[in-house]
């Protein structure tokens, strides 16, 4: 529950016991004034009582005689009054009215039949309480003088004993119901106005306490929600709100340093955390650069022991090459100087042919020449032969037009009849003539088409014998182009196997040089070895110091972050290759894990497995995909390829074998393989396919 319905509740709950102690005071005011009437009947009945009983204890006394003593009671009785007009009156204890001033007719006879505006017989109840208790209280409603309506009553009765009479009176107790109701309306009218202080009064407080409680409440509410620089009520207040809103502003105060002292250690935080990001980074740059510098000399180590061995096989070969060349040379400068007068003879032989070359091709430029004049006359009369074949087609045109003519006339002339005979006749003649004209006209067209044709075929072969001698010419120019090429060439032959003479001689001597040269190569090859021995356990025991400073410098939960991680620097834009790479990639980090973490042998050597056969399929598909697109540099690629499955191989190996592998042995295979294979023999493959976008498609 709120503090507001606590407050009003409490105050509901004062109310409340307000309205039941007004209540309560009210019964008992009304209690007391019937208290109080009730005594003052009983203090009259008593009274009255006492003449009775003084008269009845002078009868017993022998004072006066009996009757004359209940005479003068009752006389003495009957007189009194009190508040006006009320009286006493007697009955015995059979119901029979002894005194009763308003009702003299009923003297001496049973009243035991009357009864109230309820119905109650009242002298049997007076009967009975001064049989039971000798004396007491009845209530009962009676007509009052007056008035119209019954009012309460309230009688007392007491029992007079030896005599056995009943002495009582009866008050009215409406005027108690009036004054109880002037004092319930008094008391009721002070109640309201207490009541509605008292509400005031608390409303007051309620709102004075409730509200500074609910803005603080609010204030605290937001405070707790982030919202820490807002205004603090109620800090000018002196009573204990206002103590409670300095309390707030404190907290306040402190919130707002907390804030500051978080934001600055957030601020150190992200500082360091900066700093040992930027110092992981550096520790994996350097630990990718070291290790890659510490891998490229175990492989010049390995070269270089690799070419001390060649070299030691070249000089023994050269050696025995100079042996077999000392003996070669002697040879060689005999035949050089066979070689240099057989040169001497030849050059005489080509320069006799190429002056016979020269004069052909002369004679075959003048053969073009002339032939080239009579292509040009055949065409002339090639071109005359169609312009009669034009005219030709326009006799024939006339002729089949005649024709037409005299077929007209002749069937005019028939509808003529015979006035039209004569005309018939010339028509016919005229129609022989033309059929005459259109014969000869196609004739005159056959042998034009056949010197046409004629023509043609003479022009064409004309074409072939110009494009000969063209070609002969041509091919004469060449060969005397190529006698004079070989004239200088023989003569430089000549020339130069005179210096190879001299030079055969100076060979003989240098071959000696070249003897004691082998023997020096001998002893520097076997130095070479050496040293490349001593470079490679010098590099092996740097990638223990290496391995055990990276160790000790790395953060803790540095080791979860990857060899190497996928980057758009790693995409080469062929989805097939990429995800295998990315596949790859997964798996060559999960061996760098293992190695990291110290896994169990059975798992790490897992990973070895699964990076092996992975790689291998896709050293599969990627050199069937270079082999489809035709990459020129393929042979080195699969080199590339059968070295890392050698290297991981001996790695894996060696590690069966007992040996403990070291975080650098795999960053420099797996990190080395990834900076330099991945992103520049793979790149390369990349490059090569995008100018090829159709086997790019058909690949991917």
């Amino acid at each position: 529950m709120r503090l507001r319905g606590r407050l009003l509740a409490m105050v509901s709950l004062a109310s409340a016991g307000m309205i039941v102690i007004g209540v309560l005071a009210l019964v008992s005011l009304r209690s007391e004034l019937l208290n109080d009437r009730a005594l003052k009947a009983r203090d009259l009945v008593d009274a009255a009582a006492n003449i009775a009983l003084t008269h009845a204890d002078l009868a017993a006394k022998g004072v006066m005689a009996p009757d004359a003593a209940k005479r003068a009671a009752v006389e003495s009785i009957a007189m009194l009054r009190y508040e006006g007009a009320n009286y006493f009156w007697i009955n015995d204890l059979d119901g029979i009215l002894i005194g009763h001033p308003t009702l003299p007719d009923r003297i001496g006879r049973d009243v035991r039949d009357m009864k109230d505006a309820d119905g109650m017989a009242m002298f049997d109840a007076f009967i009975k309480v001064a049989r039971e208790t000798g004396a007491g209280f009845v209530e009962y409603r009676w007509m009052k003088p007056g008035e119209s309506e019954p009012s309460p009553k309230i009688s007392y009765v007491k029992r007079i004993p030896g005599w056995d009479w009943v002495v009582g009176t009866g008050i009215y107790v409406d005027d108690v119901e009036r004054v109880f109701r002037q004092k319930a309306l008094v008391h009721g009218a002070i109640f309201a106005v207490v009541l509605a202080a008292v509400l005031a009064a608390a409303l007051l407080v309620t709102r004075s306490v409730v509200r500074p409680l609910g803005e603080l409440r609010l204030v605290m509410t937001r405070m707790s929600e982030g919202a820490i620089d807002l205004p603090v009520p109620a800090l000018k207040r002196l009573d204990e709100i206002g103590d409670m809103a300095r309390t707030v502003a404190v907290f306040q105060d402190g919130l707002i340093h907390a804030r500051m002292l978080t934001q600055e250690q957030e601020g150190e935080r992200i500082v360091k955390e900066n700093k040992q990001k930027q110092l992981e980074a550096f520790i994996r740059e350097f630990e990718m650069t070291i290790v890659s510098v510490l891998d490229g000399l175990a492989a010049a180590d390995q070269a270089m022991r690799a070419n001390a061995r060649r070299m030691a096989d070249s000089v023994i070969e050269t050696r025995r090459q100079v042996a077999t060349a000392a003996g070669s040379s002697e040879e060689a400068m005999g035949n050089v100087q066979t070689v240099a007068a057989a040169a001497e003879e030849l050059s005489a032989s080509i320069h006799e042919i190429s002056r016979q070359a020269t004069q052909a091709s002369a004679m075959a430029n003048k053969a073009v020449g002339e032939t080239a004049v009579t292509s040009e006359a055949i065409r002339v009369l090639e071109e005359k032969v169609g312009g009669i074949g034009t005219f030709v087609q326009l006799i024939a045109d006339i002729a089949n037009q005649t024709n037409l003519l005299a077929l007209n006339a002749t069937i005019e002339a028939a509808r003529a009849g015979d006035a039209g005979k004569g005309f018939a006749i010339v028509a016919s003649e005229v129609k022989l003539l033309a059929t005459q004209t259109a014969k000869a006209t196609d004739e005159i067209t056959r042998q034009i088409i056949e010197i046409q044709n004629s023509t043609h075929s003479s022009v064409e072969a004309i074409g072939a014998i110009v494009q000969i001698n063209r070609d002969m010419s041509g091919v004469a120019t060449a060969i005397s182009t190529a006698v004079e090429q070989q004239y200088a060439a023989t003569s430089e032959i000549a020339r130069n196997a005179e210096q190879g003479a001299l030079g055969t001689s100076n060979v003989s001597g240098a071959i000696g040089l070249v003897e004691r040269a082998a023997v020096e190569s001998t002893r520097a090859t076997e130095e070479l070895d050496l040293t490349a021995a001593a470079l490679g356990e010098q590099a092996d025991i740097l990638k223990s110091k290496v391995d055990d400073f990276l160790k000790r410098v790395r953060f803790d939960g540095s080791a979860s972050a990857p060899l190497v991680e996928w980057g758009v620097d790693l995409e080469f834009g062929i989805p097939r290759i990429d995800a295998e790479h990315r596949k790859l990639l997964e798996l060559a980090n999960r061996v760098y894990f293992s190695v990291k973490g110290g896994e169990d042998p059975k798992l790490l050597s897992r990973a070895f497995d699964e990076l092996r056969a992975y790689a291998s399929k896709h050293f599969a598909d990627e050199e069937g995909f270079m082999t489809k697109i035709g990459f020129p540099e393929a042979e080195e690629h699969r080199d590339q390829h059968r070295m890392f499955i050698s290297r991981l191989d001996a790695l894996a190996e060696d590690y069966r074998q007992g040996a403990a592998i070291r975080g650098v042995d795999v960053v420099g295979l797996l990190g080395g393989w990834w900076q330099t294979h991945i992103k520049g023999f793979d790149g390369a493959v990349a490059r090569y396919a995008a100018a090829r976008r159709s086997p790019i498609r058909e690949a991917a």
